[in-house]
Formats: C-alpha cells, structure tokens, sequence
C-alpha cells in the first residue's frame, strides 16, 4: 500500500494528470483501505492525497470520491486503534473541507457535515470551533445553513433519515452553539433566518431541561429577535412568549387598595397635598425555573455594581 498510497499523491500534485487517471488511482487505494490494514508509514501520505482531492476545482467526481474514501478511512483507522493519527493529521484537512461546506453543490456540502461529524469523536474541540465560530458566524450563506443543521444533528435530539447518527454518551453539549444559532435568527438572508428557525425548533422540541428552555428564552430577548419569529419559535416549543405573559397578574387587588386609598385621603388630607403619580418604567419579564438559575442570574449581575460607578460600569447597572 505504501507505493500506491505514494502514487496516488504524486499524481495528484500533477495539474497536467488527466481526471480520469487521478480517479482510478483513488478508487485502487479505497479498495486496499477497505479491506487491508493500513500501515504506520502510509497514514500521512493518504490524509495528504485526500486533501488535495476534496480541494480539486476541475472535478467534481473526484472530489465526492475523495469525501468517500475518507469516510472509509477514518473508519479504518478507528478499526486498528489508528484514533491518534486521526486527530494528529486530521485537522490538515479541515480547511479544504470548510470551503465544500459552502459549495454550490448540495452534495458537497452534505458530504462535507457528515466529514466533520465523522472527525468529530477524535477531534471535538477543533470540529465545534469551526462549526460554530467559522461557518456559523462566517459571511457564505451555504456554510452557515449547513452549520446550522449539523448543530442539531450533532446534539443528538434529533434523528435524520429515521437513525440516530450519535449514541446518547456520544452526544454534543449544545448550550455554546445556542446564542450564535439565535442571532442568525436575524441574518440578512432570508434561508439562513428559516434554517435558524427550523434548527432551534428541532433542537429543543425534545429537551426536557427546563433550565435550557429559560435560556433560548433570554437569548431571543437579548438578541431582540422580531416578535413575529418568536411567536413562532415558542408556539411550536409550547412556551409562553415573553410578550403574551400577563404583567399585570399580580396587581388585580389594586382597584379596592386605590379605592380605600381614596376615601383616606379624602378624609385627612388636601388635595394640594396629594403627590404626583409616579409613571411606571414597563419592563419585560424574566421567568426563573430554578434556585440555581436564579443565583447564576444574580452572580452574573455583581461585577456591574463593584466599587463606583463609572463611564464603564453605569449602562450595565442600568440594565440590571
């Protein structure tokens, strides 16, 4: 294997190498992966091959072989314990796939997720940054859709195509991804604003963390998303939108108090005497489920008031 893995390197670094020869000669080396050991010394060489193939601009049938040969070798290597050269050579690749995840073609960019989600049990860290502070936050529209459903296939609270394609240990933590999935809820593009919303609905619709809810809630108040998507969001949820909630629910004694406030001050006081009213201030709600979301609010909430107030520290003491 080792000559051919040679080979087949060589004559992709060559532009003047017929497509045809190129593919042929992937084709003969995903055969010795599937069903042989593949050596020690060989393992760089193939990760190389295969970045240059997805990288290739002139094919596009070697490139969709080359996204399956790597599949075939990362499972090949996971086979013979190879997990180390995995996330050593690994992450030399992901720069060529990130651009296939915004490729015109579908099925590049398909190819390009089910990659990094292949990569990502040896390779978490270095995946979920790309995912959620590159793709998701970059400028090509593609890449951020595909961010966004690879998020929630990801987290394991869905199942696409009928299987799950993580086991529950295996599962991500999503709670990171959730404020850059809330602001694309108002990208400038329209089929980013509807995979935003498709994805956060798919990504909550089967938590069961009260916790979690409360906190998409905050993230949608804190990125003044529109009215009209959240409405949406919620009522798939079954949460109560911030803007439905009764904020008078807890004042419904006050005709009979400024009744009996009236004859008092009728019967001991001048009516010059009588204080303007106070205009109150409206505010939006803040539901808290627990102790320990309560207490995380209000630790959050100390710095702002330490020592003076400042030109740095005065908005924020606002706020809180």
């Amino acid at each position: 294997m080792e000559q051919k893995a040679a080979s087949l390197l060589a004559t992709l670094k060559r532009s003047s190498a017929p497509a045809d020869a190129k593919l042929a000669q992937l084709n003969d080396v995903k055969k010795e992966i599937k069903h042989n050991r593949v050596p020690e010394a060989s393992q760089s060489t193939i990760f190389e091959a295969l970045r240059i193939a997805i990288s290739q601009q002139t094919s596009t049938t070697l490139v969709a072989s080359g996204f399956s040969t790597l599949a075939h070798y990362i499972k090949r290597l996971a086979l013979q314990e190879g997990t180390a050269a995995v996330a050593s050579h690994g992450p030399k690749l992901f720069p060529a796939i990130v651009e296939r995840l915004g490729d015109a073609r579908e099925s590049h960019r398909t190819a390009a997720a089910q990659t990094f989600s292949d990569f990502w049990p040896f390779c978490a860290q270095e995946v979920e940054h790309i995912m959620r502070d590159e793709a998701m936050t970059g400028n090509n529209t593609r890449a951020k859709e595909a961010s966004l459903q690879w998020a929630v296939k990801a987290s394991n609270l869905l199942s696409f195509g009928g299987f799950r394609v993580m086991s529950k240990d295996e599962g991500m933590q999503f709670k990171s991804f959730v404020p850059h999935m809330v602001a694309c809820l108002e990208d400038s593009d329209g089929a980013v604003r509807d995979a935003a919303r498709t994805s956060v609905v798919e990504l909550f619709r089967y938590c069961l963390w009260d916790r979690a809810k409360a906190d998409l809630q905050r993230q949608l108040n804190s990125h003044s998303v529109r009215k009209s998507i959240v409405a949406q969001i919620t009522s798939q949820l079954g949460l109560s939108s911030m803007a439905d909630q009764p904020f008078n629910a807890s004042t419904q004694s006050a005709p009979s108090f400024e009744q009996s406030h009236n004859t008092m001050r009728d019967s001991v006081m001048s009516e010059a005497a009588v204080a303007p009213p106070v205009e109150a201030e409206p505010m939006d709600p803040i539901y808290v489920h627990t102790q320990r979301e309560l207490d995380d609010m209000l630790r959050d909430m100390l710095p702002s008031f330490e020592g003076k107030e400042s030109e740095g520290n005065w908005m924020a003491r606002d706020k809180n």
